[in-house]
């Protein structure tokens, strides 16, 4: 399982025994992420902080103040002619299929 860690549970697990977070945090540490992912945790944190708030589990929320860069869109990658892809959306049968490739 791993060796005991100084704060509960062991090693490369959280006190609940799953090993996913520290997995996680580990790969993020070695590759770096784009403005908008960014934005997002930040965007999930806050969130999260703010139900500790309404359960009056925090006095603050930290992450309020946290100011996020404008994002910029990226343009649509084009994969295929507009011609084909109106053929592609006309001659589909499936609705929900014609949504994604729409």
């Amino acid at each position: 399982m791993g060796r005991p860690s100084e704060r509960g549970g062991t090693a490369g697990t959280d006190r609940a025994g799953h090993t996913g977070s520290y997995e996680w945090l580990r790969k993020r540490r070695l590759k770096p992420v784009t403005e908008s992912t960014a934005q997002s945790y930040v965007m999930m944190v806050r969130g999260f902080l703010n139900h500790l708030l309404r359960q009056n589990k925090l006095r603050d929320n930290p992450a309020r103040d946290v100011e996020l860069a404008t994002a910029r869109k990226k343009r649509r990658r084009l994969f295929c002619e507009r011609e084909l892809a109106e053929r592609l959306l006309i001659n589909c049968p499936d609705r929900e299929l014609k949504f994604i490739l729409f």
